[in-house]
């Protein structure tokens, strides 16, 4: 004999479903990303992939404060390569290759997903349209030493690789702020807080409009590998397949 749930619970109390139409617009945030809000995250997320088939436009974010720890290993949805990471980044970015394509610079291999190398892009260094360095073409690491900085966040890929540059050749700046929002950065060092290391694309119209000069580093190789990462699973969807196969043309 099966127990219909729904029909008992009926029974009790009457229930009022909620019903979207299909220009509906719904925007969710979950706060924490943990061990129940990572699979809350994921729920929502496979929801809202089957409401945007249906016409109901849903938006899930993410956000948490804190970063993957050791302990979190194993007992929540984490590798060892998420250490130090923002957890609500990763699992987004988890949430982001399951239900569509996530994009990443310096792709960490991780269970259940497939890295698709597709290029690099250049770290430049940028500064502002009155800065001293603007008459140089190019510069040295060296001549960085002491300079206000305006860094990504600590434990991200793009700043441990420019921490790595930096502490190779011995330079010291001085971070005055950080952030990992590139459009943050870029309005920092517009403003004349510092000068940054940012992947040299993301500042083309600054750059067009004057408001922040690029600078090739000398010497240096800056550049950083760039990802598509997709669910790993027997049959990708059609449309999905069409997108990778034309970016990687």
């Amino acid at each position: 004999m099966s127990f219909d749930l729904l029909a008992a619970l009926q029974a009790q109390e009457p229930i009022y479903p909620i019903r979207f139409s299909a220009d509906s617009y719904i925007n969710v945030l979950v706060v924490g990303a943990g061990g129940t809000g990572a699979r809350v995250a994921l729920d929502l997320a496979r929801i809202a992939y089957d409401a945007k088939r249906s016409g109901i436009k849903v938006r899930v974010g993410l956000c948490d404060g804190d970063k993957v720890e050791r302990k979190n290993v194993g007992r929540q949805l984490f590798v060892p390569a998420d250490i130090g990471r923002n957890k609500a980044e990763v699992i987004a970015e988890i949430a982001n290759a399951d239900y569509g394509i996530g994009m990443v610079a310096y792709p960490a291999k991780r269970p259940k997903i497939d890295i698709t190398p597709y290029g690099t892009d250049e770290l430049t260094l940028i500064v502002p349209a009155d800065h001293p360095l603007t008459q140089l073409r190019t510069v040295a690491l060296h001549q960085l030493e002491g300079q206000p900085f305006v860094a990504f966040d600590e434990n991200t890929p793009t700043r441990e690789q420019i921490d790595r540059l930096l502490k190779k050749n011995k330079v010291k700046v001085q971070v005055q702020i950080t952030s990992n929002n590139i459009y943050a950065l870029k309005k920092a060092v517009e403003a004349g807080l510092g000068i940054s290391i940012v992947p040299s694309s993301t500042v083309e119209a600054e750059t067009q409009k004057g408001t922040i000069r690029q600078i090739k580093l000398k010497g240096l190789t800056t550049k950083r590998p760039l990802a598509l990462l997709t669910l790993r699973k027997t049959t990708t969807n059609q449309v999905t397949r069409l997108f990778i196969d034309s970016f990687l043309q």
